[in-house]
C-alpha cells in the first residue's frame, strides 16, 4: 500500500505531459502602442498551416504563451470597457481601452507575425496607428 502511494504522484506528474506530444516552448516578450506598453489586453497566436492557436493575457505590455514551433500570425486586443448610454435608458456600449487599429484584432488583416524557434521565443510587438 505504501508502494502505491509513493507511485500515485509520479503517475499524475507523467500524465501531465503534452498529450499530443508536441514540444512546446514558453514564448515571452512585450505589447507596446507607440512606444508605451498596452497596460491590458490580450494576445494571440494563429499557425495558418496547422490551425493551431493559442492565446494569453497580458498586463503592462507583458506576456507569455506556450507555443509549438511555427510560423504565427500574431493578433491584439485591448481590454474592452463599457460606455454608458447618453440617454440613460439604453444598454451601454463596449469600446476598446485603448484606440488601436482594427487591423490587430483579426489573423486576416494583422501584419504582426512570429516565427517560434528553439532560438526565438522573445518577441517585441509595438503597434502603430
Amino acid at each position: 500500500m505504501a508502494r502505491m502511494l509513493v507511485l500515485l504522484p509520479l503517475l499524475i506528474l507523467v500524465g501531465c505531459g503534452e498529450s499530443d506530444g508536441v514540444k512546446r516552448l514558453t514564448v515571452t516578450g512585450t505589447v507596446t502602442f507607440q512606444g508605451k506598453p498596452l497596460t491590458d489586453g490580450g494576445i494571440s497566436f494563429e499557425d495558418p498551416t496547422t490551425g493551431y492557436a493559442a492565446a494569453s493575457q497580458f498586463q503592462d505590455g507583458a506576456f507569455q504563451v506556450q507555443l509549438p514551433v511555427g510560423e504565427y500570425k500574431v493578433m491584439i486586443e485591448p481590454t474592452m470597457v463599457e460606455v454608458p448610454s447618453r440617454d440613460g435608458n439604453s444598454p451601454p456600449s463596449q469600446r476598446p481601452s485603448v484606440d488601436l487599429p482594427r487591423k490587430y484584432f483579426s489573423a486576416a488583416t494583422t501584419d504582426l507575425k512570429a516565427k517560434v524557434a528553439d532560438d526565438s521565443t522573445n518577441f517585441a510587438f509595438d503597434l502603430k496607428k
